[in-house]
């Protein structure tokens, strides 16, 4: 590598270019075997039960670095940020390690060697990967054979497009649609009920099932219908992962563990053994437990609201251009930013948009309709041309949990 560091023959742009990425591309294979040692040290620290964060190390070698920039003539900042980041990077591997094995050790103490995941879109293929690092069999159910097909070779793991051999694993994942998760729960429920010795179960083996459905209305629903007739329900995890297909593993996400409404997490073996499970199977997030009215209530905030937003902006953005036959759109960085979020949404597939608003329909009105309030209550301001009102809208927006958040992040 040292070949790349001397004298240039020629000093064309092109020549100079080329040794600039060829330099890159040494500080990549430098920080990847970095990252290998972070590993290494990861596994140490594991089997003597030490802490992954050393402050200590983590100054003294900020502190060496600083010395050796200064002798070799390179600016300090640089330095110290590309110091802090490669101490990140190296944080991220030994958490995800860590994570990692944790969950690895607790799934096999409750003997969950086989895990399906039902449905091969993008939070599947999380999933899918995911559990691949955990247990030894993973399959791929989904009802189109080439989608799980492809999604299982990528993954190295098993596919199917029967989803009723999904009920011999020891857990179940699904990542499908709102509706195709009430469903598929309830022919999972008359099978459990109907042929139960067929699918070799026993009332004492009940399968465990994770959805992550964004709105839990119809299933929770369903499911209290057929729980008043008395017939006996699987066991059913309903979580919301607050996080999308690109999330990284060593990050720390948000997932909501939520129950029917009116169940309380502290009555009851069933809620507590299962918020215990997911938060030992993702001991890398932040666990949030409520039922499901204040989940929808939430989803319509989080999800319903800025969907809306986005879509009305859309909207009368080409309203606007359209009447004034504009071909071409300056931006600024206030539009920048809500053109990401537009670009975000039509990323996504309208058909599941479109069920987080509909099926969700009671809170999402209710929010819109707050929306439209808003709009009208500043077109007012606006059109008295009353300064006071529109600083005191400002100051109270300042002032609020929501100000608080935009200041953390």
């Amino acid at each position: 590598m040292n070949s790349s560091r001397e004298s240039p023959q020629g000093s064309d742009l092109s020549s100079l270019r080329k040794r600039i990425t060829k330099v890159t591309q040494e500080i990549m294979d430098l920080a990847k075997e970095r990252e290998h040692l972070s590993e290494q040290i990861s596994k140490i620290k594991l089997s003597k039960g030490l802490l992954l964060e050393d402050l200590a190390r983590e100054s003294q070698l900020l502190g060496t670095m600083k010395w050796y920039a200064k002798r070799i003539g390179l600016e300090e900042k640089t330095a110290v940020r590309l110091t802090n980041e490669l101490i990140q990077a190296s944080k991220r591997v030994q958490r995800k390690k860590s994570n990692f094995k944790e969950a690895k050790d607790f799934l096999h103490s409750e003997e969950v060697k086989s895990v399906a995941i039902i449905g091969a879109g993008r939070m599947g293929r999380w999933f899918g990967d995911y559990f691949s690092k955990l247990v030894s069999q993973v399959t791929i159910f989904d009802r189109n054979w080439d989608t799980a097909s492809i999604l299982a070779r990528e993954l190295g793991c098993k596919a199917s497009n029967d989803v009723f051999k999904a009920l011999s694993s020891d857990l179940i994942l699904l990542s499908l649609p709102i509706r195709e998760t009430a469903r598929i729960v309830e022919k999972f429920e008359k099978a459990f009920n109907e042929k139960r010795s067929k699918i070799n179960f026993t009332l004492n083996e009940i399968p465990r099932l994770i959805e992550i459905s964004s709105v839990k209305g119809p299933l929770l629903g369903s499911r209290d219908g057929r729980r008043n007739d008395g017939s006996r329900n699987l066991d059913v995890i309903s979580i919301h992962p607050l996080f999308g297909p690109s999330f990284d593993f060593s990050n720390e996400g948000t997932i909501i563990y939520v129950t029917s409404s009116g169940d309380e997490v502290g009555a009851g073996g069933r809620n507590r053994r299962n918020l215990r499970f997911i938060k030992r199977l993702f001991p890398s997030f932040h666990i949030i437990s409520m039922n499901s009215k204040d989940h929808e209530e939430l989803m319509a905030l989080l999800l319903g609201l800025p969907h809306a937003l986005a879509i009305a902006f859309g909207i009368t953005a080409i309203d606007w251009l359209e009447a004034r036959e504009a071909h071409s759109l300056i931006t600024s960085p206030s539009m920048g930013h809500l053109l990401r979020l537009l670009q975000n949404v039509l990323s996504q597939n309208p058909d599941i948009y479109f069920e987080i608003q509909s099926l969700n329909s009671e809170n999402t009105l209710e929010i819109t309709h707050e929306l439209i309030k808003s709009v009208e209550k500043l077109r007012e301001i606006i059109k008295q041309g009353n300064s006071r009102e529109f600083k005191l809208l400002l100051e109270r927006i300042r002032g609020s949990v929501l100000a608080r958040k935009i200041l953390e992040s």
